[in-house]
């Protein structure tokens, strides 16, 4: 979890929590196979959703993060944001947000159908952004003058950074990408490039 909280110069700070170590495992003791299933439904990795015999790895988590941010910047990262993306999609037809297959609030959605959603939006760099990032709040020529339109480009530019380095990358081979990517020297390679991305994106921020 990450927060922010005051320091004693009267700013503040972003600090983060890992919380849920009653799921943790220590791949030491052999346990490495997903002996059941946890997570929030839209937040859980592909492998994770399909049951996967092969060892949970970070590069789960980090296909998480970057599902958390996609909701969260489809829908608003804060109250106000929220509150304004919905006014702007009232006269919308909501299941054009492919995302929200993801939720599983569907009639007859399963962890296997939100699993295959997921495959078909990850299939490639033009399906993700067309499916998933395009519906980030990025406002038009007209509505850059609107302070209150949320303006989501960078978000826009980190997910699809993330992207790349999860599922596009040239070192795993194509054949189960989601599988081999787990094995090294893949493995150190994904995760450089996607930590690499997060501080960049930070930096920028800053």
């Amino acid at each position: 979890m990450v927060g922010r909280r005051k320091t004693h110069g009267g700013g503040s700070e972003v600090y983060g929590m890992l919380i849920d170590f009653d799921y943790a495992i220590n791949p030491s003791h052999g346990r490495l196979s997903r002996p059941e299933r946890t997570g929030t439904l839209p937040f859980m990795s592909i492998l994770n959703l399909e049951a996967h015999p092969d060892q949970q790895t970070e590069l789960d988590d980090f296909e998480s993060l970057l599902y958390v941010l996609c909701l969260q910047a489809t829908f608003g990262i804060n109250d106000n944001d929220a509150k304004t993306l919905r006014q702007v999609r009232k006269t919308m037809d909501l299941a054009l947000l492919k995302i929200r297959k993801w939720q599983g609030w569907q009639e007859g959605e399963t962890m296997a159908s939100i699993a295959s959603d997921k495959r078909g939006h990850m299939d490639s760099l033009r399906m993700f952004e067309a499916d998933i990032t395009s519906n980030f709040p990025v406002p038009d020529q007209d509505d850059f003058d609107n302070s209150d339109f949320p303006n989501y480009y960078d978000l826009q530019l980190l997910a699809s950074d993330l992207y790349k380095a999860l599922f596009a990358n040239p070192h795993v081979d194509p054949f189960d990408p989601l599988v081999e990517r787990a094995k090294d020297p893949a493995k150190k390679t994904i995760i450089d490039s996607f930590i690499t991305a997060m501080e960049e994106s930070a930096a920028e921020a800053r």
